[in-house]
Protein backbone atom coordinates (compact mmCIF):
# COMPACT_ATOMS: atom_id res chain seq x y z
CA UNK A 1 0.00 0.00 0.00
CA UNK A 2 1.26 3.47 -0.93
CA UNK A 3 0.23 6.52 1.11
CA UNK A 4 -1.60 9.14 -0.94
CA UNK A 5 0.40 12.08 0.37
CA UNK A 6 -1.73 15.14 0.91
CA UNK A 7 -5.08 13.40 1.53
CA UNK A 8 -6.76 14.03 4.88
CA UNK A 9 -9.76 11.82 5.60
CA UNK A 10 -12.43 13.68 7.60
CA UNK A 11 -14.77 11.41 9.58
CA UNK A 12 -17.43 12.78 11.98
CA UNK A 13 -18.89 10.17 14.32
CA UNK A 14 -21.59 10.11 16.98
CA UNK A 15 -20.57 6.91 18.73
CA UNK A 16 -20.79 3.95 16.35
CA UNK A 17 -17.52 2.09 17.10
CA UNK A 18 -18.39 -1.02 15.09
CA UNK A 19 -19.16 1.00 11.96
CA UNK A 20 -16.06 3.17 12.47
CA UNK A 21 -13.90 0.04 12.76
CA UNK A 22 -15.21 -1.23 9.42
CA UNK A 23 -14.46 2.13 7.79
CA UNK A 24 -10.89 2.23 9.13
CA UNK A 25 -10.30 -1.35 7.99
CA UNK A 26 -11.38 -0.38 4.48
CA UNK A 27 -9.10 2.68 4.54
CA UNK A 28 -6.17 0.51 5.69
CA UNK A 29 -6.82 -1.81 2.72
CA UNK A 30 -6.71 0.97 0.10
CA UNK A 31 -4.27 0.77 -2.80
CA UNK A 32 -3.54 4.41 -1.88
CA UNK A 33 -4.03 5.05 1.82
CA UNK A 34 -4.81 8.58 3.05
CA UNK A 35 -1.99 10.54 4.65
CA UNK A 36 -4.07 10.97 7.81
CA UNK A 37 -7.51 10.18 9.21
CA UNK A 38 -9.12 12.74 11.51
CA UNK A 39 -12.04 11.35 13.51
CA UNK A 40 -14.24 14.14 14.90
CA UNK A 41 -15.86 12.44 17.89
CA UNK A 42 -19.15 13.78 19.21
CA UNK A 43 -20.06 10.67 21.21
CA UNK A 44 -18.87 11.83 24.65
CA UNK A 45 -17.79 8.27 25.50
CA UNK A 46 -14.62 6.18 25.36
CA UNK A 47 -15.62 3.57 22.75
CA UNK A 48 -14.54 5.69 19.79
CA UNK A 49 -11.24 6.53 21.49
CA UNK A 50 -10.49 2.81 21.89
CA UNK A 51 -11.10 2.24 18.15
CA UNK A 52 -8.90 5.19 17.15
CA UNK A 53 -6.06 4.10 19.48
CA UNK A 54 -5.99 0.53 18.13
CA UNK A 55 -2.30 -0.12 17.24
CA UNK A 56 -3.16 -2.12 14.13
CA UNK A 57 -3.86 1.05 12.13
CA UNK A 58 -0.24 2.15 12.48
CA UNK A 59 0.82 -1.31 11.33
CA UNK A 60 -1.08 -0.68 8.09
CA UNK A 61 0.54 2.73 7.63
CA UNK A 62 -2.64 4.55 8.66
CA UNK A 63 -2.27 7.59 10.95
CA UNK A 64 -5.54 8.07 12.87
CA UNK A 65 -6.26 10.97 15.24
CA UNK A 66 -9.31 11.70 17.39
CA UNK A 67 -10.70 15.21 17.91
CA UNK A 68 -13.44 15.61 20.53
CA UNK A 69 -16.26 17.95 19.47
CA UNK A 70 -19.14 18.57 21.87
CA UNK A 71 -22.03 18.96 21.54
CA UNK A 72 -22.19 16.80 18.41
CA UNK A 73 -23.09 18.48 15.13
CA UNK A 74 -22.01 17.09 11.75
CA UNK A 75 -20.98 20.45 10.27
CA UNK A 76 -19.03 21.62 13.31
CA UNK A 77 -17.39 18.21 13.70
CA UNK A 78 -16.19 18.36 10.08
CA UNK A 79 -15.09 21.98 10.49
CA UNK A 80 -13.03 21.07 13.57
CA UNK A 81 -11.32 18.19 11.77
CA UNK A 82 -10.66 20.22 8.62
CA UNK A 83 -9.11 23.00 10.71
CA UNK A 84 -6.45 20.52 11.88
CA UNK A 85 -6.02 18.74 8.53
CA UNK A 86 -2.67 19.08 6.77
CA UNK A 87 -3.61 17.63 3.39
CA UNK A 88 -4.29 19.52 0.17
CA UNK A 89 -7.18 17.10 -0.50
CA UNK A 90 -10.06 16.46 1.90
CA UNK A 91 -11.64 12.98 1.82
CA UNK A 92 -15.12 13.56 3.29
CA UNK A 93 -16.55 10.32 4.71
CA UNK A 94 -19.35 9.19 7.00
CA UNK A 95 -18.45 6.79 9.81
CA UNK A 96 -20.69 4.07 8.33
CA UNK A 97 -19.23 3.70 4.81
CA UNK A 98 -16.93 0.92 3.59
CA UNK A 99 -14.65 1.67 0.64
CA UNK A 100 -13.63 -0.75 -2.10
CA UNK A 101 -9.81 -1.14 -2.23
CA UNK A 102 -9.35 1.08 -5.32
CA UNK A 103 -11.78 3.82 -4.23
CA UNK A 104 -9.34 6.48 -2.96
CA UNK A 105 -6.91 5.89 -5.84
CA UNK A 106 -9.69 6.30 -8.43
CA UNK A 107 -10.90 9.52 -6.82
CA UNK A 108 -7.37 10.96 -6.53
CA UNK A 109 -6.69 10.15 -10.19
CA UNK A 110 -9.90 11.87 -11.28
CA UNK A 111 -9.44 15.03 -9.21
CA UNK A 112 -6.03 15.55 -10.85
CA UNK A 113 -7.83 16.51 -14.11
CA UNK A 114 -7.80 20.27 -14.88
CA UNK A 115 -10.69 22.31 -13.50
CA UNK A 116 -12.07 19.60 -11.18
CA UNK A 117 -12.46 20.68 -7.55
CA UNK A 118 -14.40 17.72 -6.14
CA UNK A 119 -15.06 14.05 -6.95
CA UNK A 120 -17.95 11.99 -5.59
CA UNK A 121 -17.73 8.20 -5.30
CA UNK A 122 -20.51 5.87 -6.47
CA UNK A 123 -22.33 3.36 -4.24
CA UNK A 124 -22.09 -0.41 -4.64
CA UNK A 125 -24.97 -1.33 -2.36
CA UNK A 126 -27.71 1.15 -3.28
CA UNK A 127 -28.99 3.22 -6.19
CA UNK A 128 -29.25 6.99 -6.40
CA UNK A 129 -32.73 8.37 -5.78
CA UNK A 130 -34.98 9.10 -8.75
CA UNK A 131 -37.88 11.59 -8.84
CA UNK A 132 -41.33 10.31 -8.03
CA UNK A 133 -44.15 10.53 -10.56
CA UNK A 134 -45.28 13.93 -9.26
CA UNK A 135 -41.75 15.33 -9.22
CA UNK A 136 -41.23 14.02 -12.76
CA UNK A 137 -44.30 15.99 -13.81
CA UNK A 138 -42.88 19.10 -12.17
CA UNK A 139 -39.47 18.64 -13.83
CA UNK A 140 -41.06 18.07 -17.22
CA UNK A 141 -43.73 20.76 -17.28
CA UNK A 142 -42.23 23.48 -15.07
CA UNK A 143 -38.60 23.16 -16.14
CA UNK A 144 -38.91 21.59 -19.57
CA UNK A 145 -36.53 18.75 -18.67
CA UNK A 146 -36.76 15.53 -20.61
CA UNK A 147 -36.50 12.20 -18.83
CA UNK A 148 -33.00 11.89 -17.39
CA UNK A 149 -32.02 15.54 -17.90
CA UNK A 150 -32.27 15.97 -14.14
CA UNK A 151 -29.43 13.52 -13.41
CA UNK A 152 -26.61 15.12 -11.45
CA UNK A 153 -28.57 18.36 -11.09
CA UNK A 154 -29.90 20.54 -8.25
CA UNK A 155 -33.25 21.98 -9.34
CA UNK A 156 -36.01 24.17 -7.92
CA UNK A 157 -36.48 23.56 -4.17
CA UNK A 158 -33.05 21.86 -4.00
CA UNK A 159 -34.14 18.66 -5.69
CA UNK A 160 -30.93 16.66 -6.06
CA UNK A 161 -30.51 13.59 -8.19
CA UNK A 162 -27.62 11.28 -8.95
CA UNK A 163 -27.30 8.99 -11.94
CA UNK A 164 -29.51 5.97 -12.50
CA UNK A 165 -28.10 3.79 -13.92
CA UNK A 166 -24.55 4.80 -13.09
CA UNK A 167 -22.67 6.23 -16.09
CA UNK A 168 -19.76 4.34 -17.66
CA UNK A 169 -17.32 7.18 -17.04
CA UNK A 170 -17.00 10.44 -15.07
CA UNK A 171 -20.16 12.57 -15.23
CA UNK A 172 -20.83 16.18 -14.14
CA UNK A 173 -22.55 16.85 -10.81
CA UNK A 174 -23.95 20.07 -9.31
CA UNK A 175 -23.72 18.70 -5.76
CA UNK A 176 -21.70 16.22 -3.75
CA UNK A 177 -22.14 13.87 -0.83
CA UNK A 178 -20.38 14.80 2.39
CA UNK A 179 -19.89 11.08 3.16
CA UNK A 180 -18.33 9.97 -0.14
CA UNK A 181 -16.35 12.81 -1.73
CA UNK A 182 -12.80 14.07 -2.30
CA UNK A 183 -12.43 17.88 -2.33
CA UNK A 184 -9.53 20.20 -3.07
CA UNK A 185 -8.73 22.09 0.14
CA UNK A 186 -7.97 25.29 -1.77
CA UNK A 187 -11.39 25.13 -3.50
CA UNK A 188 -13.09 24.33 -0.18
CA UNK A 189 -11.57 27.45 1.39
CA UNK A 190 -12.42 29.65 -1.61
CA UNK A 191 -16.02 28.42 -1.55
CA UNK A 192 -16.34 29.32 2.13
CA UNK A 193 -16.45 25.75 3.46
CA UNK A 194 -19.45 24.22 5.19
CA UNK A 195 -22.13 26.72 6.13
CA UNK A 196 -23.05 26.92 9.81
CA UNK A 197 -26.52 28.41 9.58
CA UNK A 198 -28.42 25.11 9.88
CA UNK A 199 -30.51 24.00 12.83
CA UNK A 200 -27.89 22.66 15.21
CA UNK A 201 -29.72 19.45 16.00
CA UNK A 202 -29.48 18.32 12.37
CA UNK A 203 -27.49 19.48 9.34
CA UNK A 204 -29.50 17.70 6.65
CA UNK A 205 -28.62 19.11 3.19
CA UNK A 206 -25.27 20.56 4.31
CA UNK A 207 -23.65 18.55 1.51
CA UNK A 208 -25.91 20.10 -1.15
CA UNK A 209 -25.06 23.53 0.23
CA UNK A 210 -21.31 22.86 -0.01
CA UNK A 211 -21.70 21.39 -3.49
CA UNK A 212 -23.54 24.48 -4.74
CA UNK A 213 -20.74 26.70 -3.45
CA UNK A 214 -17.97 24.49 -4.85
CA UNK A 215 -19.67 24.42 -8.26
CA UNK A 216 -19.04 28.19 -8.47
CA UNK A 217 -15.31 27.58 -8.10
CA UNK A 218 -14.83 24.60 -10.46
CA UNK A 219 -16.28 21.32 -11.68
CA UNK A 220 -17.68 18.48 -9.56
CA UNK A 221 -17.80 15.00 -11.10
CA UNK A 222 -19.17 11.59 -10.19
CA UNK A 223 -16.46 8.91 -10.53
CA UNK A 224 -18.20 5.54 -11.13
CA UNK A 225 -14.92 3.61 -10.76
CA UNK A 226 -14.62 4.85 -7.15
CA UNK A 227 -17.11 2.78 -5.18
CA UNK A 228 -18.13 2.33 -1.58
CA UNK A 229 -20.96 0.90 0.49
CA UNK A 230 -23.16 2.98 2.75
CA UNK A 231 -24.12 0.69 5.63
CA UNK A 232 -26.71 3.02 7.28
CA UNK A 233 -25.57 2.09 10.76
CA UNK A 234 -28.24 2.71 13.43
CA UNK A 235 -27.87 5.15 16.27
CA UNK A 236 -27.76 8.89 16.82
CA UNK A 237 -30.46 9.82 14.33
CA UNK A 238 -33.20 12.33 15.05
CA UNK A 239 -36.86 11.31 14.91
CA UNK A 240 -38.66 11.22 11.51
CA UNK A 241 -40.65 14.34 12.44
CA UNK A 242 -37.53 16.32 13.37
CA UNK A 243 -35.69 15.06 10.28
CA UNK A 244 -38.58 16.18 8.04
CA UNK A 245 -38.73 19.58 9.74
CA UNK A 246 -34.99 20.11 9.48
CA UNK A 247 -34.85 18.91 5.89
CA UNK A 248 -37.41 21.47 4.72
CA UNK A 249 -36.21 24.34 6.89
CA UNK A 250 -32.59 23.80 5.87
CA UNK A 251 -33.65 23.88 2.21
CA UNK A 252 -35.22 27.26 2.90
CA UNK A 253 -32.02 28.53 4.56
CA UNK A 254 -29.84 27.37 1.64
CA UNK A 255 -32.17 29.00 -0.88
CA UNK A 256 -32.01 32.26 1.07
CA UNK A 257 -28.38 32.43 2.12
CA UNK A 258 -26.45 30.42 -0.46
CA UNK A 259 -28.64 30.76 -3.54
CA UNK A 260 -29.58 34.39 -2.82
CA UNK A 261 -33.34 33.89 -3.23
CA UNK A 262 -35.67 36.44 -1.69
CA UNK A 263 -37.75 35.44 1.32
CA UNK A 264 -40.84 35.17 -0.89
CA UNK A 265 -39.08 33.03 -3.49
CA UNK A 266 -37.57 30.70 -0.90
CA UNK A 267 -40.89 30.34 0.93
CA UNK A 268 -42.77 29.64 -2.31
CA UNK A 269 -40.29 26.89 -3.20
CA UNK A 270 -40.57 25.47 0.32
CA UNK A 271 -44.38 25.38 -0.04
CA UNK A 272 -43.97 23.70 -3.44
CA UNK A 273 -41.69 21.07 -1.90
CA UNK A 274 -44.10 20.52 1.00
CA UNK A 275 -47.05 20.10 -1.36
CA UNK A 276 -45.48 17.75 -3.90
CA UNK A 277 -43.45 15.70 -1.41
CA UNK A 278 -46.42 15.21 0.91
CA UNK A 279 -48.64 14.26 -2.04
CA UNK A 280 -45.95 11.81 -3.25
CA UNK A 281 -45.73 10.26 0.22
CA UNK A 282 -49.49 9.92 0.38
CA UNK A 283 -49.62 8.32 -3.06
CA UNK A 284 -46.86 5.90 -2.03
CA UNK A 285 -48.78 4.95 1.13
CA UNK A 286 -51.93 4.24 -0.89
CA UNK A 287 -50.03 2.07 -3.36
CA UNK A 288 -48.23 0.09 -0.62
CA UNK A 289 -51.15 0.07 1.85
CA UNK A 290 -48.77 1.27 4.59
CA UNK A 291 -48.65 4.63 6.35
CA UNK A 292 -44.82 4.77 6.58
CA UNK A 293 -44.99 7.61 9.13
CA UNK A 294 -46.57 10.09 6.75
CA UNK A 295 -48.38 11.83 9.61
CA UNK A 296 -45.23 12.56 11.62
CA UNK A 297 -43.30 13.70 8.53
CA UNK A 298 -46.12 15.99 7.47
CA UNK A 299 -46.30 17.48 10.97
CA UNK A 300 -42.56 18.11 10.87
CA UNK A 301 -42.80 19.89 7.51
CA UNK A 302 -45.67 22.04 8.77
CA UNK A 303 -43.50 23.09 11.72
CA UNK A 304 -40.75 24.03 9.24
CA UNK A 305 -43.18 26.26 7.32
CA UNK A 306 -44.20 27.88 10.60
CA UNK A 307 -40.53 28.54 11.39
CA UNK A 308 -40.17 30.36 8.08
CA UNK A 309 -43.14 32.63 8.70
CA UNK A 310 -43.01 33.50 12.40
CA UNK A 311 -39.72 35.48 12.56
CA UNK A 312 -40.58 37.61 9.54
CA UNK A 313 -43.64 39.57 10.59
CA UNK A 314 -42.05 42.96 9.89
CA UNK A 315 -40.72 41.71 6.57
CA UNK A 316 -44.17 40.47 5.64
CA UNK A 317 -45.59 43.92 6.42
CA UNK A 318 -42.91 45.52 4.26
CA UNK A 319 -43.69 43.14 1.41
CA UNK A 320 -47.42 43.81 1.77
CA UNK A 321 -46.79 47.57 1.62
CA UNK A 322 -44.64 47.04 -1.47
CA UNK A 323 -47.46 45.15 -3.15
CA UNK A 324 -50.06 47.73 -2.18
CA UNK A 325 -48.04 50.64 -3.58
CA UNK A 326 -46.95 48.88 -6.75
CA UNK A 327 -48.43 50.26 -9.96
CA UNK A 328 -49.32 46.71 -11.07
CA UNK A 329 -49.72 44.72 -7.83
CA UNK A 330 -51.35 41.63 -9.33
CA UNK A 331 -48.67 41.32 -12.02
CA UNK A 332 -45.98 41.91 -9.37
CA UNK A 333 -47.28 39.07 -7.16
CA UNK A 334 -47.76 36.74 -10.12
CA UNK A 335 -44.21 37.48 -11.35
CA UNK A 336 -42.82 36.47 -7.96
CA UNK A 337 -44.81 33.23 -7.99
CA UNK A 338 -43.76 32.37 -11.55
CA UNK A 339 -40.08 33.03 -10.76
CA UNK A 340 -40.17 31.04 -7.52
CA UNK A 341 -41.73 27.98 -9.17
CA UNK A 342 -39.72 28.14 -12.39
CA UNK A 343 -42.88 28.46 -14.49
CA UNK A 344 -41.71 31.88 -15.70
CA UNK A 345 -39.71 30.17 -18.44
CA UNK A 346 -42.95 29.33 -20.23
CA UNK A 347 -43.48 33.02 -21.00
CA UNK A 348 -41.93 35.38 -23.53
CA UNK A 349 -42.15 39.17 -23.44
CA UNK A 350 -42.64 41.12 -26.65
CA UNK A 351 -40.58 44.27 -27.08
CA UNK A 352 -40.17 46.66 -30.02
CA UNK A 353 -38.80 44.39 -32.73
CA UNK A 354 -37.72 41.45 -30.55
CA UNK A 355 -38.74 39.15 -27.69
CA UNK A 356 -37.09 38.09 -24.44
CA UNK A 357 -37.89 35.05 -22.38
CA UNK A 358 -39.14 35.53 -18.82
CA UNK A 359 -36.06 34.19 -17.09
CA UNK A 360 -35.77 34.26 -13.27
CA UNK A 361 -33.96 37.61 -13.36
CA UNK A 362 -34.82 41.12 -12.14
CA UNK A 363 -34.89 42.73 -15.57
CA UNK A 364 -37.04 39.94 -17.05
CA UNK A 365 -39.43 40.31 -14.12
CA UNK A 366 -39.70 44.07 -14.64
CA UNK A 367 -40.45 43.62 -18.34
CA UNK A 368 -43.07 40.93 -17.68
CA UNK A 369 -44.82 43.17 -15.13
CA UNK A 370 -44.67 46.14 -17.52
CA UNK A 371 -43.40 45.56 -21.09
CA UNK A 372 -42.90 49.35 -21.44
CA UNK A 373 -40.66 49.58 -18.36
CA UNK A 374 -37.53 50.13 -20.44
CA UNK A 375 -38.96 52.21 -23.30
CA UNK A 376 -37.46 55.48 -22.07
CA UNK A 377 -34.04 53.97 -21.37
CA UNK A 378 -33.89 52.29 -24.78
CA UNK A 379 -35.16 55.37 -26.69
CA UNK A 380 -31.60 56.74 -26.91
CA UNK A 381 -30.37 53.65 -28.75
CA UNK A 382 -33.29 53.73 -31.17
CA UNK A 383 -32.65 57.44 -31.88
CA UNK A 384 -28.90 57.15 -32.25
CA UNK A 385 -28.11 53.85 -33.98
CA UNK A 386 -28.34 53.50 -37.76
CA UNK A 387 -28.13 50.56 -40.21
CA UNK A 388 -24.56 49.33 -40.60
CA UNK A 389 -23.35 50.61 -37.20
CA UNK A 390 -21.11 48.59 -34.93
CA UNK A 391 -21.90 48.45 -31.22
CA UNK A 392 -20.23 47.02 -28.10
CA UNK A 393 -22.38 46.54 -24.98
CA UNK A 394 -20.35 45.93 -21.79
CA UNK A 395 -22.68 44.72 -19.05
CA UNK A 396 -25.29 43.32 -21.41
CA UNK A 397 -27.41 41.59 -18.73
CA UNK A 398 -30.21 39.56 -20.38
CA UNK A 399 -29.78 41.44 -23.68
CA UNK A 400 -32.56 44.00 -24.12
CA UNK A 401 -30.00 46.66 -25.16
CA UNK A 402 -28.14 44.16 -27.37
CA UNK A 403 -31.35 43.15 -29.15
CA UNK A 404 -32.52 46.76 -29.49
CA UNK A 405 -29.18 47.58 -31.12
CA UNK A 406 -29.42 44.47 -33.31
CA UNK A 407 -32.74 45.67 -34.72
CA UNK A 408 -31.41 49.21 -35.28
CA UNK A 409 -28.13 48.32 -37.03
CA UNK A 410 -29.71 45.64 -39.23
CA UNK A 411 -27.97 42.81 -41.10
CA UNK A 412 -25.15 45.08 -42.29
CA UNK A 413 -24.24 46.12 -38.73
CA UNK A 414 -22.88 44.17 -35.79
CA UNK A 415 -23.37 44.07 -32.01
CA UNK A 416 -21.03 42.56 -29.41
CA UNK A 417 -22.53 41.76 -26.00
CA UNK A 418 -20.28 41.25 -22.95
CA UNK A 419 -21.72 39.79 -19.75
CA UNK A 420 -19.52 38.48 -16.90
CA UNK A 421 -22.03 36.60 -14.72
CA UNK A 422 -22.35 32.99 -15.98
CA UNK A 423 -26.07 32.59 -15.21
CA UNK A 424 -27.03 35.96 -16.66
CA UNK A 425 -24.86 35.18 -19.71
CA UNK A 426 -26.90 32.00 -20.30
CA UNK A 427 -30.06 34.11 -20.29
CA UNK A 428 -28.41 36.50 -22.77
CA UNK A 429 -27.48 33.61 -25.08
CA UNK A 430 -30.99 32.15 -24.92
CA UNK A 431 -32.56 35.51 -25.79
CA UNK A 432 -30.20 35.90 -28.75
CA UNK A 433 -31.14 32.40 -29.93
CA UNK A 434 -34.85 33.08 -29.36
CA UNK A 435 -34.71 35.98 -31.84
CA UNK A 436 -32.50 34.12 -34.36
CA UNK A 437 -30.33 37.17 -34.95
CA UNK A 438 -27.16 36.77 -36.99
CA UNK A 439 -25.53 40.11 -36.29
CA UNK A 440 -24.74 39.55 -32.58
CA UNK A 441 -21.91 37.77 -30.80
CA UNK A 442 -21.63 37.40 -27.02
CA UNK A 443 -18.74 36.85 -24.60
CA UNK A 444 -18.87 35.53 -21.02
CA UNK A 445 -16.04 37.70 -19.65
CA UNK A 446 -15.52 40.87 -17.64
CA UNK A 447 -13.85 43.88 -19.26
CA UNK A 448 -11.07 45.59 -17.32
CA UNK A 449 -7.79 47.46 -17.44
CA UNK A 450 -5.60 44.33 -17.59
CA UNK A 451 -6.12 40.63 -18.41
CA UNK A 452 -6.50 38.17 -15.54
CA UNK A 453 -9.29 36.93 -13.29
CA UNK A 454 -11.57 38.66 -10.80
CA UNK A 455 -14.06 37.69 -8.12
CA UNK A 456 -17.64 38.47 -9.09
CA UNK A 457 -20.70 38.76 -6.87
CA UNK A 458 -23.70 36.42 -7.09
CA UNK A 459 -26.40 38.58 -5.53
CA UNK A 460 -30.09 37.74 -5.88
CA UNK A 461 -30.45 41.30 -7.22
CA UNK A 462 -28.82 40.01 -10.38
CA UNK A 463 -28.83 43.36 -12.18
CA UNK A 464 -26.49 44.69 -9.45
CA UNK A 465 -23.81 41.98 -9.63
CA UNK A 466 -20.28 43.28 -10.09
CA UNK A 467 -16.58 42.72 -9.48
CA UNK A 468 -16.34 42.95 -5.70
CA UNK A 469 -14.48 39.96 -4.26
CA UNK A 470 -17.48 37.61 -4.41
CA UNK A 471 -17.55 33.85 -4.85
CA UNK A 472 -17.51 33.65 -8.66
CA UNK A 473 -14.20 33.67 -10.51
CA UNK A 474 -14.52 35.29 -13.95
CA UNK A 475 -11.93 35.96 -16.67
CA UNK A 476 -11.03 39.62 -17.28
CA UNK A 477 -10.00 40.88 -20.73
CA UNK A 478 -9.07 44.25 -22.21
CA UNK A 479 -11.52 45.52 -24.82
CA UNK A 480 -8.52 46.29 -27.05
CA UNK A 481 -7.66 42.57 -26.98
CA UNK A 482 -11.24 41.34 -27.39
CA UNK A 483 -12.54 43.62 -30.17
CA UNK A 484 -10.39 42.88 -33.20
CA UNK A 485 -12.73 44.55 -35.74
CA UNK A 486 -10.80 47.55 -37.17
CA UNK A 487 -13.98 49.35 -38.30
CA UNK A 488 -15.31 52.49 -36.63
CA UNK A 489 -17.40 51.83 -33.53
CA UNK A 490 -20.59 53.86 -33.45
CA UNK A 491 -21.33 53.15 -29.78
CA UNK A 492 -19.60 51.75 -26.72
CA UNK A 493 -22.16 51.26 -23.94
CA UNK A 494 -20.83 50.50 -20.43
CA UNK A 495 -22.93 49.60 -17.37
CA UNK A 496 -20.79 47.64 -14.92
CA UNK A 497 -21.80 48.87 -11.46
CA UNK A 498 -18.78 51.08 -10.74
CA UNK A 499 -16.09 49.37 -12.82
CA UNK A 500 -16.50 51.79 -15.75
CA UNK A 501 -13.12 53.52 -15.30
CA UNK A 502 -11.22 50.24 -15.64
CA UNK A 503 -13.18 49.20 -18.72
CA UNK A 504 -12.16 52.49 -20.37
CA UNK A 505 -8.52 52.05 -19.30
CA UNK A 506 -8.46 48.71 -21.12
CA UNK A 507 -9.67 50.29 -24.39
CA UNK A 508 -7.40 53.20 -25.38
CA UNK A 509 -7.00 51.98 -28.98
CA UNK A 510 -10.69 51.11 -29.39
CA UNK A 511 -11.69 54.56 -28.15
CA UNK A 512 -9.71 56.24 -30.95
CA UNK A 513 -12.22 54.84 -33.43
CA UNK A 514 -15.32 55.22 -31.23
CA UNK A 515 -17.91 57.95 -31.91
CA UNK A 516 -19.94 57.75 -28.71
CA UNK A 517 -19.57 56.26 -25.23
CA UNK A 518 -22.78 55.77 -23.22
CA UNK A 519 -21.89 54.95 -19.61
CA UNK A 520 -23.46 54.87 -16.15
CA UNK A 521 -22.10 56.98 -13.30
CA UNK A 522 -22.76 57.07 -9.57
CA UNK A 523 -20.54 58.42 -6.81
CA UNK A 524 -21.76 55.56 -4.60
CA UNK A 525 -20.40 52.93 -6.98
CA UNK A 526 -17.25 54.82 -7.93
CA UNK A 527 -16.19 55.37 -4.30
CA UNK A 528 -16.25 51.61 -3.85
CA UNK A 529 -13.40 51.39 -6.37
CA UNK A 530 -11.53 54.47 -5.14
CA UNK A 531 -12.23 57.08 -7.81
CA UNK A 532 -14.71 59.83 -8.68
CA UNK A 533 -16.91 60.81 -11.59
CA UNK A 534 -14.63 63.79 -12.22
CA UNK A 535 -11.66 61.47 -12.83
CA UNK A 536 -13.62 59.59 -15.51
CA UNK A 537 -14.71 62.85 -17.16
CA UNK A 538 -11.11 64.13 -17.15
CA UNK A 539 -9.85 60.84 -18.63
CA UNK A 540 -12.42 61.05 -21.45
CA UNK A 541 -11.56 64.70 -22.13
CA UNK A 542 -7.91 63.69 -22.52
CA UNK A 543 -8.99 60.91 -24.90
CA UNK A 544 -10.63 63.51 -27.18
CA UNK A 545 -14.27 63.36 -26.04
CA UNK A 546 -16.69 65.98 -24.79
CA UNK A 547 -18.89 64.67 -21.98
CA UNK A 548 -22.61 65.45 -21.56
CA UNK A 549 -25.48 64.52 -19.30
CA UNK A 550 -28.99 63.79 -20.54
CA UNK A 551 -30.92 66.86 -19.43
CA UNK A 552 -34.39 66.14 -20.78
CA UNK A 553 -36.27 64.48 -23.63
CA UNK A 554 -34.00 64.70 -26.71
CA UNK A 555 -31.67 67.18 -24.94
CA UNK A 556 -28.12 67.03 -23.60
CA UNK A 557 -25.92 69.42 -21.62
CA UNK A 558 -22.10 69.61 -21.34
CA UNK A 559 -20.44 68.90 -17.99
CA UNK A 560 -16.98 69.55 -16.55
CA UNK A 561 -14.66 67.51 -14.34
CA UNK A 562 -16.32 69.08 -11.28
CA UNK A 563 -19.55 67.20 -12.03
CA UNK A 564 -20.58 64.51 -9.53
CA UNK A 565 -23.82 62.79 -8.57
CA UNK A 566 -25.01 60.38 -5.91
CA UNK A 567 -27.82 59.28 -8.22
CA UNK A 568 -27.47 56.75 -11.01
CA UNK A 569 -27.19 58.62 -14.30
CA UNK A 570 -26.14 57.84 -17.85
CA UNK A 571 -23.59 60.19 -19.44
CA UNK A 572 -22.55 60.58 -23.07
CA UNK A 573 -18.99 61.05 -24.31
CA UNK A 574 -19.01 62.37 -27.91
CA UNK A 575 -16.20 62.87 -30.41
CA UNK A 576 -18.32 64.93 -32.83
CA UNK A 577 -21.27 66.83 -31.39
CA UNK A 578 -22.57 67.89 -34.83
CA UNK A 579 -22.57 64.28 -35.99
CA UNK A 580 -24.56 63.28 -32.90
CA UNK A 581 -27.14 66.03 -33.47
CA UNK A 582 -27.45 65.04 -37.11
CA UNK A 583 -28.01 61.39 -36.18
CA UNK A 584 -30.51 61.92 -33.38
CA UNK A 585 -32.21 65.28 -33.93
CA UNK A 586 -31.48 66.02 -30.28
CA UNK A 587 -30.58 69.56 -29.25
CA UNK A 588 -27.69 70.86 -27.14
CA UNK A 589 -28.68 72.96 -24.13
Amino acid sequence: MTPASGISAIVPTIGRPEALTQLLESLAAQSCTPDEVLVADGSGGSAVARVVDDPRWAGHGLRVRRIAVMPPNAVRQRQAAIAEASGSLLLLLDDDVVLEPQCVEAMARQIAAPGIVAVTADFNNQEWSSPTTLWRWYLRWWHGLREGDWQGRVIGPLLRFGYRPSPAGPAPMEWLGSGNSLVRREAYDRAGGFSDFFLHRSTINEDVDLGLKLARVGRIVLCPSARLAHMHAPGGRVSPAVAAEDDLYNRYLILRRTQGASGGQAFALAVLYFTVETASNLLGCLLRLRTNGIGTRTAGRLRALARMVTPHGSRAKHYWALVMHHKRPSRFVMARILMATGACRWFTIRQQGFMVRFHPANLSSQLWIDPHERDEALAFFRDYLKPGDRVVDVGANIGDTVLTASVCVGPSGHVTGIEAHPRTFRFLQQNIALNRVGNVDAHNVAAGAAPGTARFSDDRRDDMNRIDGGNLLVPVVRLDDLIADPHELALLKIDVEGYEKFVLEGAPELLTRTRCVHFEVSAVHFRRFGYSTGQVVTWLHQAGFCVFRLSGPHAFTPITAEFDTERFENLLALRDVDDFVHRTGWHLQ
